[in-house]
């Protein structure tokens, strides 16, 4: 967790100074850290598709900061961070249910 926010941090710092590179850094950091193992802490189809979702926002969300298009950086922000709120809400309830 700790590393997705200081990935969050720097996107949001690339975000507010229009830095491309610190936004494709952050967001690829996400991208990859969503591909380890750790990650998958549940295996039911829609925690896939959130993982998948998340996922396809980070890539796009690197794209745009490496072409330094900020506007589209801000709505993939918005994506990814609506995907990790899913997801960890998706996650939460699991794990509810099985108590």
């Amino acid at each position: 967790m700790r590393k997705k926010l200081t990935a969050a941090s720097d996107i949001l710092e690339g975000l507010t100074t229009e830095d491309g590179a610190l936004i494709a850094k952050g967001g690829n950091a996400m991208a990859e850290m969503s591909r380890v193992e750790v990650w998958h802490v549940l295996t039911d189809g829609d925690y896939r598709n959130f993982s998948r979702d998340f996922r396809e926002a980070a890539k796009k969300l690197a794209e745009a900061g490496e072409k330094e298009n900020f506007d589209a950086a801000v709505l993939h922000w918005i994506k990814v961070t609506t995907a990790c709120i899913d997801c960890h809400k998706h996650v939460r309830q699991q794990r509810a249910a099985k108590k």
